[in-house]
């Protein structure tokens, strides 16, 4: 059946997605020096801005800023697929990538908060750039803050991250 052949389709696409992944991850905290009008600033000079943001980091004494990627080769793989005329595998592909950047990410926060947590200290949400409280504009300050160019990723121009599974 056609459901029989996308569900292999996708576990072999997973199969293949955890094996050429080369997870990586960068994290930096930093406390909040001031909140005002759509902007929170941090120790180091490094500003976020949204409108949100400072309701956001009410109360808060700092904040961690945080990058994680699947590696590169998940990306290439998507490339050579679609060259190789394989466009549902390479699409197949690209969510299995999607799936393990977000796992790297989900792993990541997991660790920061807990050992948060048990320094006795309150865990607020997760912002992310590009959301309605962050605007993509927020990626340089993120990339301002970590060591990014140690975990491989780099960021673009169009303030999209390389590799893209990041």
């Amino acid at each position: 059946t056609a459901r029989g052949a996308l569900t292999a389709e996708v576990e072999a696409a997973a199969d293949e997605a955890s094996h050429i992944s080369a997870p990586r991850a960068a994290a930096s905290s930093f406390a909040v020096a001031s909140r005002k009008a759509g902007r929170v600033t941090f120790e180091t000079g490094i500003e976020i801005q949204g409108r949100l943001l400072p309701h956001l980091f009410d109360g808060a004494e700092g904040g961690v800023f945080l990058l994680a990627t699947a590696g590169p080769s998940i990306g290439r793989r998507v490339a050579e697929l679609f060259n190789e005329g394989e466009p549902v595998r390479a699409f197949v592909m690209d969510a299995a990538g999607s799936a393990a950047a977000m796992s790297v990410f989900s792993l990541l926060v997991e660790r920061v908060a807990a050992e948060l947590q048990a320094g006795g200290m309150k865990v607020g949400p997760c912002v992310k750039p590009g959301t309605d409280s962050w605007s993509m504009e927020g990626q340089r300050a993120l990339f301002r803050a970590l060591p990014a160019n140690e975990v491989g990723v780099r960021l673009l121009e169009s303030l999209l991250m390389d590799p893209q599974k990041s």
